[in-house]
């Protein structure tokens, strides 16, 4: 995922009360995924976060979220209540 979704992720993580950080898998790339962790060692939890995040929100906002990383056209709801 890029850096924009990854921090769309950890803020509906933080809303959620949910743990994980949002960080570069490399800087070369400018991937980013979901860590347990800020500092290593540190666990990649992408996966499990945005089936959780799926699972809590996808049926009261009908959540769009693939299991590929988002793409043109995706849009991420104003989650702010």
């Amino acid at each position: 995922m890029d850096e924009y979704h990854a921090r769309l992720t950890a803020e509906t993580m933080r809303r959620l009360g949910l743990p994980g950080v949002a960080a570069p898998v490399a800087e070369v790339t400018g991937e980013w995924a979901i860590y347990d962790r800020r500092q290593a060692p540190r666990a990649e939890i992408t996966a499990t976060v945005t089936a959780v995040i799926r699972e809590r929100l996808g049926g009261r906002h009908g959540l769009p979220w693939p299991a590929a990383s988002a793409a043109r056209g995706f849009v991420f709801p104003n989650l702010r209540t």
